[in-house]
């Protein structure tokens, strides 16, 4: 209910008329799908690329469809490589730098976030990037530690409570 499971919420919540691109990956469709519900909400215009994963299955594509979202069935990552598609890492690339795309949301694996990171650094350009929160959970609330990450610039947060950037961790 507080939507602590997203890691760079105000990116969700502050687009506006723009255009976000959403890469979801197995288990992850779930908790896109409010995403894709806000930023509707906000008059984005939001594509998809839905990848089955392990569950395979694409149990949420009805529900984007439903919401107005432009819906792309596509293999997002190579497990043998614990990376990006070569074919959707080319894609990122021409939606970052020649289609507009504002907001990139990761819901899948760590891997999947730090690939997409890595790409929008090479690129340039301002897009925001915001990410499903895989972190290990325990109490939940900050308290007792497990959730704690270490970002770049050494400090450690407990992210089951707090909003930071995903490029600041991946």
């Amino acid at each position: 209910p507080f939507w602590n499971g997203i890691i760079g919420l105000r990116h969700i919540k502050s687009l506006q008329n723009g255009k976000a691109l959403l890469l979801v990956r197995g288990i992850g469709q779930a908790p896109a799908v409010p995403v894709a519900q806000k930023l509707i909400q906000g008059g984005n215009e939001v594509e998809i690329l839905l990848d089955k994963g392990k569950i395979d299955s694409d149990f949420s594509a009805h529900l984007f469809q439903n919401l107005g979202c432009n819906v792309v069935r596509k293999e997002v990552v190579a497990l043998e490589k614990l990376a990006l598609r070569e074919e959707v890492a080319a894609l990122l690339r021409e939606k970052i730098a020649g289609d507009g795309v504002q907001l990139i949301y990761c819901g899948g694996p760590d891997f999947l976030a730090q690939g997409v990171s890595k790409i929008i650094q090479k690129v340039g350009g301002e897009v925001a990037l915001a990410c499903s929160n895989n972190a290990k959970l325990c109490c939940g609330e900050g308290v007792c530690g497990s959730c704690q990450i270490r970002l770049r610039d050494g400090c450690r947060v407990k992210s089951c409570k707090t909003q930071i950037d995903p490029r600041d961790i991946y």
